[in-house]
């Protein structure tokens, strides 16, 4: 074996030696080629795995079984896993003893994935039992986070909205209500817990409004035609720390509609509904055109005889008297200005009158009353005949409810059917009271129907708006239709609610 300058034979063939030395075992020769392959040990062959030379002892390394084994073989079970990016210095080990500690902390902590991949996160400080609801275990943190009660909220009226909420436990320093005009604004409020704010303070731009230890509160700085969003914290005074809030629904305060009365009003359509039935005359028949007096607090005789004194207007605020001194003393008119209503409709309020192509109309808005109420003389004489009519008109989502007494059929010719109208949002408590006066106003007894009268309406405390009309027209028969009605009242409504 070996040897050179010789012919092969069958005992000694022809080999290709190059490279060979790789592949023969070392200490062995073949074809004049020493091997250098040296076989590792026993102790490094997995178990019951041969070297794969004839009469060599099989291995002794079995797979891994456990976590932290050595000298084992890795397995589908237990992989390699690289520790050479370990960061003793910085990044912390996440094991059970300190598990829940480090995640609720800003510490940088790292991890492997079953695939041996190294990961880092840091831990949240904010996961504390005061961020997190009662009764809600997160990381092992359990909640005990502080909530302010719900807020129950009303718009009374274009000027006051009620607030209240329920009593809190976490209210031992009292709560903090702020004004918002939106819930984005809301959501920016954050309170400092080192400050105790004061009202017409401000928290990201949004007022402070109420702070104390009551659980309502009445806004009266509201405005109407404007959005609202209220936020309320309640404060802990043991541990000095204001609540997780709580939110108002987002509120629509209503434009009065005395307001909206006296700026569009001239873009009514009455005189088309009335004229279109009844002939309504304004402007081209003075007979049925509606006069002031000086006084500017009633109407005098209508031009065509429509009282001999009326539409003296009263309020449970604004009485009036009934006797020669005192009838004069009503409401004064506005002449189409929107008015401070104070005196006349309660603390707040406004109002306007106007007198339009043949129509009258008077709008009160912020009211705070029980009666309103409405008096004169017809002056028909004996003529004639009365008549009262109700119904409800529902506009935008909104009822309102519609009293109407009228007189007609006066069939001289000589005074004109005439309506007074009532309008009011729903109030199921308010009714109207015909009175036809038993004594005039010099306090003599009268046998004369459709004289002198004085029209109430009560059943008004809560209701924040009134409305009233008076029509005239020259039918002397049949009373206008309540279908009529309701359409002059629609149209009105249009113009208040615009």
């Amino acid at each position: 074996d070996g040897e050179t300058d010789c012919l092969t034979t069958s005992s000694f063939k022809a080999a290709q030696v190059s490279g060979a030395a790789d592949k023969i075992l070392s200490g062995q020769n073949l074809a004049g080629v020493s091997g250098n392959i040296t076989l590792p040990p026993a102790n490094k062959v997995l178990a019951d795995t041969s070297f794969g030379i004839a009469n060599s002892s099989a291995g002794q390394v079995d797979d891994c079984t456990a976590a932290n084994q050595t000298g084992c073989i890795a397995s589908s079970t237990f992989t390699t896993i690289d520790l050479s990016l370990k960061d003793d210095s910085s990044a912390l080990d996440l094991n059970t003893t300190d598990f829940f500690t480090r995640l609720s902390s800003d510490q940088l902590f790292e991890y492997w994935d079953e695939l041996g991949v190294r990961h880092t996160g840091n831990g949240d400080s904010d996961l504390r039992s005061e961020n997190i609801v009662p009764g809600v275990t997160i990381f092992g943190v359990t909640g005990t986070a502080a909530f302010a009660p719900a807020i129950s909220s009303s718009i009374d009226n274009s000027n006051k909205v009620t607030l209240t909420w329920d009593n809190s436990t976490s209210a031992s320093g009292g709560y903090l209500l702020l004004r918002s005009n939106n819930l984005s604004d809301a959501n920016s409020i954050s309170p400092d817990n080192s400050v105790i704010y004061s009202e017409s303070d401000t928290l990201n731009g949004q007022e402070v409004i109420y702070v104390g230890s009551s659980t309502s509160f009445e806004d009266t700085a509201v405005v109407g035609g404007s959005e609202y969003v209220y936020t309320l914290f309640s404060y802990n005074n043991s541990t000095n720390t204001y609540s997780y809030p709580s939110y108002s629904e987002n509120l629509s305060i209503p434009t009065p509609l005395a307001t909206n009365i006296a700026a569009n009003i001239d873009n009514h359509n009455l005189g088309s509904l009335v004229s279109s039935q009844f002939s309504i005359a304004y402007n081209t028949n003075d007979q049925l055109a509606f006069d002031s007096d000086g006084y500017h607090q009633r109407i005098d005789d209508g031009g065509g005889d429509i009282f001999d004194w009326g539409n003296v207007l009263s309020t449970s605020l604004f009485s009036r008297g009934w006797d020669v001194s005192d009838y004069r003393t009503g409401i004064p008119y506005t002449a189409g200005s929107l008015l401070d209503g104070s005196s006349y409709f309660g603390s707040g309020s406004q109002y306007v009158t106007r007198m339009i192509d043949g129509f009258w109309i008077m709008a009160a808005s912020d009211m705070n009353i029980s009666s309103f109420s409405v008096s004169g003389d017809m002056g028909m004489d004996g003529r004639g005949a009365e008549g009262s009519y109700t119904s409800t008109v529902t506009k935008n989502g909104t009822s309102y409810q519609v009293f109407c007494v009228y007189v007609y059929a006066d069939n001289t010719g000589n005074d004109p059917n005439s309506y007074q109208i009532f309008i009011i949002p729903q109030q199921n408590t308010a009714a109207i009271s015909e009175n036809w006066m038993a004594n005039n106003r010099d306090g003599n007894p009268t046998t004369t129907p459709r004289g002198e009268y004085l029209h109430t309406l009560s059943g008004l405390t809560g209701v924040s708006d009134l409305i009233f009309v008076l029509v005239a027209t020259d039918q002397s028969g049949s009373p206008m239709s309540g279908g009529t009605i309701d359409s002059i009242v629609d149209d009105i409504l249009d113009v208040a609610t615009q």
